[in-house]
């Protein structure tokens, strides 16, 4: 697993109108995201406990993807590194706060995209191309997640709108 955390990073965070129990349960869920996630084809879990966690995220557009998740913080949060199996892995922190009777989830990812460039020349690519995909990414997950707590039904694919890289 990779150890050198990518420099640049997206960050989304979103109020829920649940409790942090409830919100923590959701996203500790084996195979949640075919629920809350608008991108998800399939979640398939490999193995699911607390200390080490590993499940295959198919995206719509066919894209699959390996989570390797490092030990949870109960009821605080986890993070995870992500990508092809044997590609170029993305951090991703998600991290959720208690407000009042009410819980925040953030989402952040530190893509290892232009990794191999100088942080200088990465400046442009990143502002102008991956920050603004990522942006509405996590807004779609975020926006699922908060669909799915509201609803109690699957978020509906591509919703709200399709994305780019992933649909």
């Amino acid at each position: 697993m990779p150890n050198q955390i990518p420099k640049r990073f997206v960050s989304q965070r979103k109020i829920m109108d649940v409790d942090v129990n409830t919100l923590w349960d959701l996203i500790t869920r084996p195979g949640h995201l075919e629920d809350v996630h608008p991108y998800c084809s399939s979640n398939e879990v490999i193995k699911w406990s607390d200390k080490a966690s590993t499940d295959v995220l198919v995206y719509s557009n066919g894209r699959t993807f390996v989570r390797n998740f490092e030990p949870w913080n109960f009821q605080k949060g986890y993070e995870l590194w992500i990508g092809p199996e044997n590609g170029a892995q993305h951090f991703v922190r998600w991290e959720i706060e208690s407000i009042d009777n009410r819980s925040s989830l953030s989402i952040t990812i530190h893509p290892s995209i232009l990794n191999k460039w100088p942080l200088f020349i990465t400046f442009i690519p990143f502002y102008f191309w991956i920050k603004p995909r990522l942006n509405a990414y996590l807004n779609a997950v975020l926006g699922g997640i908060y669909y799915y707590l509201e609803n109690d039904l699957p978020v509906p694919r591509d919703r709200p709108k399709p994305h780019p890289w992933f649909s």
